[in-house]
């Protein structure tokens, strides 16, 4: 009876629920958005970096590093390795299901060091990616086949702190019950994106 890829041995690790980024190495590391594009693959299921290439679209040479990269602060973990026709292959996945800032990483004393241009690079990463993703099912017709399943919205509002953060606690609320929601039956990949934050004044 032949094995499936989850019976190897390490193919069968699960990525922890949530991963909060504590160091500024883990920080910098991966605010780029090719990493969080690359976590994002590690994520679903194990893959190997060129299969990894193959999902995104860019050739497997120019990941390597970055994977490396990954792995060294350990974002990512070598789940696997088996030998084909002579050549090592290697398995990697992601630690976490999703990966957050922790309150340290915007404070102001991390400025000197650079964690605050690290961490707004992360943070509008996150949106770059969502917005590619967005013009991408636009472009394909994606969105157009599936026109009552989405909504894009965005606005500006004057609210004291007090409202803010309960605006910030519903969203958080209805993000733990999307990320609660995975369907591996389901027919549609749905992406959700939130960014709520105070503006700098004009």
């Amino acid at each position: 009876m032949a094995t499936t890829r989850s019976e190897l041995p390490g193919l069968d690790f699960q990525p922890a629920d949530l991963y909060v980024i504590q160091s500024l190495e883990e920080l910098r590391t991966i605010a780029n958005p090719l990493r969080i594009q690359i976590l994002d693959c590690l994520i679903e299921q194990p893959r190997t970096v060129k299969e990894v290439g193959y999902q995104l679209g860019i050739g497997s040479t120019k990941l390597y590093y970055h994977v490396g990269e990954l792995e060294k602060v350990g974002l990512v973990r070598l789940v696997h390795t088996e030998i084909h026709s002579g050549i090592q292959v290697k398995y990697y996945r992601a630690i976490a299901s999703y990966y957050y800032l922790s309150a340290s990483m915007l404070h102001e004393d991390d400025r000197a060091s650079g964690g605050s241009a690290a961490s707004g690079a992360f943070l509008s990463s996150i949106v770059e990616i969502g917005s590619h993703e967005l013009r991408r099912a636009i472009s394909d017709g994606t969105v157009d086949r599936h026109d009552d399943t989405y909504i894009v919205s965005r606005r500006s509002r004057r609210m004291s702190p007090e409202r803010a953060r309960e605006f910030r606690d519903r969203l958080s609320a209805l993000d733990r019950e999307f990320r609660a929601a995975e369907d591996p039956a389901g027919e549609l990949t749905m992406e959700f994106m939130v960014a709520l934050f105070p503006k700098r004044d004009s």
